[in-house]
């Protein structure tokens, strides 16, 4: 683990002959008619902690006012749920265990969770972070790496504030989650480019928040 002020780098733990049905969902996300919906696949969730487990709560909903979205402010946005096969497997239970732990939640806490895909366009290349540098009105947020396939960049960005350089400019490579204090930090990401425009290119990841 690697502390940073209130920057922290995990390194999860996948069980190693789990069936692999977290990444294999991905390849089952939905595009979407929002203003990011072609090239950022998505589904969510939110479930709040139960023990060492959770329970799904039903909240269709999800939206930023303009204070945290630049992008789509106050767009009220609908997602279709997690599949029951990704989000109750044994990849993402060690996913959240790590998040769980590293945030010291507790039982009732909710925990909001986004399930994307990052698609390179006709152009090969796709933006990671439309919205810019920004923070998402949360307490902690985690970005998780689940695979990257034939790209170059959507480098992770953090910074101390707006208008500051980065400290923080890193590849999320698979299995590791970076959780930032949303209230202190800002953050972004560089575009993705695929090596091989004849071939898909994306970037798979989780973003779980708590307030």
């Amino acid at each position: 683990m690697t502390n940073l002020a209130t920057f922290e780098l995990h390194q999860i733990n996948f069980p190693v002959d789990s069936p692999d049905f977290l990444q294999d969902s991905f390849n089952h996300l939905p595009q979407t008619e929002y203003a990011d919906g072609k090239f950022r696949l998505r589904r969510y969730s939110v479930i709040k902690i139960r023990g060492t487990g959770f329970d799904r709560v039903v909240k269709k909903e999800f939206s930023q006012t303009d204070e945290y979205n630049k992008f789509q402010p106050n767009v009220i946005r609908q997602y279709d749920e997690i599949l029951d096969r990704a989000i109750f497997c044994f990849k993402f239970k060690a996913i959240l265990d790590c998040f769980k732990r590293v945030n010291k939640l507790l039982d009732d806490q909710e925990v909001e969770i986004h399930q994307m895909r990052i698609l390179a366009q006709d152009d090969g290349e796709a933006l990671t972070s439309p919205e810019g540098i920004h923070q998402d009105g949360f307490r902690r947020i985690a970005i998780v790496g689940v695979n990257r396939y034939n790209i170059t960049g959507g480098n992770l960005l953090v910074y101390r504030d707006k208008g500051s350089k980065e400290i923080v400019d890193m590849v999320l490579e698979t299995g590791e989650m970076v959780v930032i204090d949303d209230e202190v930090l800002w953050h972004s990401a560089t575009a993705i480019k695929s090596i091989d425009k004849e071939k898909p290119g994306y970037m798979d990841v989780f973003i779980l928040t708590t307030k």
